[in-house]
């Protein structure tokens, strides 16, 4: 399995940090920290897997202070806060600092995390937060990193604008930073966040309840969560199903699941009963749900090369994928190519 796939990078792309090729998901807020998951890549077992226990953003330095603590992370319209207490500050009044939008270019955060230690042959617990995730972690490796943040972007390519920010990481034992994320062109791409979800990083299902309220997705300016929401798909709120069927429709994913069948970039046309978007659709490729695609016409594929090469028969869980036809029910988001594709 895969680090992504085409979820929280561009296609083709990668986001990954030191020699674990540690991708985090999202920030988690505890209350008094935060702390963060994400998938690490096991080169004895050649498997990617979750982290067992949180890693921890466990300080930070902003405006010359050092050792300062992490308190939260929060997002609105993908501008991120992050909150900060200085404990050495004389006055109390100057404990707390808000880093928010730009100020994020003079802030650099250091995290940790925990790598099980294993026989090679033996797989780790499938789950974060196992049972068994303290004992491997007594058992593990701690590997630190500094994150820092040297470009800010406000990006409208469609119709919602995206607050993204260039991220780097670095080991401690003073290495030179190298790019967390990079696009399919193996150049710089910017890391968005966004509150409240929980995205899977294979399958691009969304899961959105109370425990999920503090998470904060991380990803690349070229994955789904961003491209989505810059076509104007809220990712909360009533009309999320437009988000979470997006997820699946930008990565011409039909089944709903680690495969897809497109690549960056690739432009389509969108339509949906909401008006957010009305495309005249030429040559309809899908219609889509939170859990595929609902329909498939074959000729319109975007890239049938792709298809062709990864063997897709248009059947998922053994059921065929039916022909579009007629007119579509609310609420349904649809696609086209804007031009063939081989």
């Amino acid at each position: 399995m895969s680090n992504g796939t085409g979820v929280y990078y561009a296609e083709d792309g990668f986001a990954g940090i030191g020699p674990t090729k540690l991708m985090i998901t999202h920030f988690l807020n505890t209350g008094t920290q935060v702390g963060f998951s994400g998938r690490y890549f096991d080169p004895r077992v050649n498997l990617w897997f979750p982290l067992l226990a949180p890693g921890l953003v466990y300080s930070a330095e902003y405006q010359g202070k050092v050792n300062l603590q992490v308190v939260s992370v929060t997002e609105t319209n993908t501008v991120p806060t992050w909150t900060l207490t200085d404990p050495a500050a004389a006055n109390p009044a100057d404990r707390t600092k808000v880093v928010k939008d730009n100020d994020l270019l003079g802030l650099k955060l250091y995290i940790r995390i925990t790598i099980p230690v294993r026989d090679p042959g033996q797989k780790p617990p499938g789950t974060p937060n196992d049972p068994r995730a303290a004992a491997a972690a007594t058992n593990g490796t701690t590997l630190a990193y500094q994150l820092d943040f040297t470009n800010r972007a406000v990006d409208k390519p469609f119709k919602q604008e995206v607050h993204a920010y260039q991220m780097r990481w670095r080991e401690l034992t003073g290495t030179p930073p190298e790019e967390y994320c990079v696009n399919q062109a193996h150049a710089p791409d910017p890391v968005v966040f966004q509150q409240g979800v929980d995205i899977d990083p294979v399958t691009g299902s969304v899961a959105r309840n109370a425990s999920t309220a503090g998470f904060v997705t991380l990803s690349c300016r070229g994955g789904a969560p961003a491209i989505v929401y810059s076509w104007s798909y809220p990712y909360q709120g009533a009309n999320a199903f437009y988000f979470d069927a997006g997820l699946h429709m930008k990565r011409a994913s039909y089944c709903g699941d680690y495969n897809y069948y497109t690549k960056s970039p690739t432009s389509i046309q969108i339509a949906d009963d909401q008006g957010l978007n009305s495309d005249p659709i030429g040559r309809l490729e899908a219609r889509w749900s939170t859990t595929g695609a609902v329909c498939v016409n074959r000729s319109n594929v975007r890239h049938w090369s792709i298809i062709s090469a990864k063997g897709f028969t248009f059947s998922c869980n053994g059921h065929a994928l039916p022909t579009c036809s007629g007119s579509p029910t609310a609420p349904f988001l649809a696609d086209g190519p804007m031009t063939p594709g081989p």
